[in-house]
């Protein structure tokens, strides 16, 4: 076995090499735990230290540091995958500070290893996402169930804030349905609980995520009025205009009538911008008119003028053949 090399301060604060093969209980206390609180609920902490031994006994085979740099570089790519998913949901987010890496913090469904011991166990339709162990670690695996097989895809980082949208996951199962010849209700994402028992969800229902409710101190209150004339001028929901405009040091939104003002203002200067570019389309078309029509004119000129020194130029030739001809 291979010991773990840290370098720490000594008692005069110049940092050293310190080589050791940890034991496991403190591997997860030093290493394993303070990490692991980022993306994963307490309850289900147990189960992802359970499995990440697996890998570490098994996959890795007891190489600490190899094992550790796995982890550390998996953590990371996590903590990218919770921030750019969360990107793409609108204040105040999911209820699940950790998602999509768990679900309503009762399941894991991003896992370390797949979900089930053996594809025998796996149903078709049946799908899962995984951190990868070997080849491109940095990335996600999206597997699932073809022909009795399993088949992997990457999701590279660039794809993460997109990969757990509807629409990512909807191509998704067009993909699948045509592969399969089924319907879309077919395709369950896998999911683990605490105690290791899977559950299946309906892939696209993963990507609605239950979201939080707004803090009442914070929420924004107008007239049953209000709302109805926000609705009719085609206003946002007045959470989103809330979130859009909600000052994070605490102060209340902006009221609905300067959203009204600042709508109004905008039509005004479209309206002016259209103004402008219609007369300007018209200036642009007469001086374009004008300058065909000099064009047209000059052409005409120039025809008749040849058209004239050719009849000049006949009359010569034909007096001329008569003077020979006597």
């Amino acid at each position: 076995r291979r010991g773990v090399y840290l370098s720490l301060p000594d008692a005069s604060g110049m940092a050293h090499t310190e080589t050791r093969n940890w034991p496991w209980n403190e591997l997860v206390d030093k290493f394993l735990s303070p990490r692991l609180t980022d993306v994963c609920p307490d309850n289900l902490m147990k189960h992802q230290l359970g499995i990440l031994k697996a890998v570490f006994t098994g996959t890795m085979g007891h190489n600490q540091d190899r094992f550790l740099d796995w982890f550390y570089r998996t953590i990371d790519t996590y903590d990218t995958v919770v921030q750019a998913a969360a990107s793409q949901i609108p204040y105040p987010g999911p209820s699940d500070p950790h998602w999509p890496l768990t679900h309503e913090q009762e399941f894991v469904s991003v896992h370390f290893l797949p979900p089930v011991e053996s594809a025998l166990n796996l149903h078709p339709g049946d799908c899962f996402f995984q951190a990868p162990i070997h080849g491109q670690i940095g990335t996600l695996s999206f597997k699932y169930v073809k022909g009795g097989t399993v088949v992997p895809t990457s999701i590279g980082q660039q794809s993460f804030s997109m990969a757990f949208t509807k629409e990512y996951l909807q191509q998704i199962v067009s993909m699948l349905t045509i592969s399969h010849d089924c319907s879309d209700a077919g395709f369950s994402l896998l999911l683990v609980g605490s105690k290791g028992q899977i559950e299946r969800l309906p892939l696209l229902e993963f990507a609605a995520p239950r979201l939080k409710r707004m803090p009442e101190n914070r929420a924004q209150v107008v007239s049953e009025q209000e709302k109805t004339l926000v609705c009719m001028e085609g206003y946002p929901a007045l959470e989103e205009v809330a979130a859009k405009q909600l000052d994070l040091s605490g102060r209340s939104p902006l009221p609905v009538a300067h959203h009204r003002q600042s709508r109004e203002n905008a039509v005004g200067s479209l309206e002016q911008e259209q103004s402008n570019l219609k007369t300007k389309t018209e200036r642009m078309a007469r001086e374009v008119s004008h300058t065909y029509e000099n064009e047209l004119m000059q052409t005409l000129s120039n025809v008749e003028q040849g058209l004239h020194q050719f009849h000049l130029e006949r009359e010569v030739i034909s007096l001329h053949t008569t003077q020979c001809q006597q």
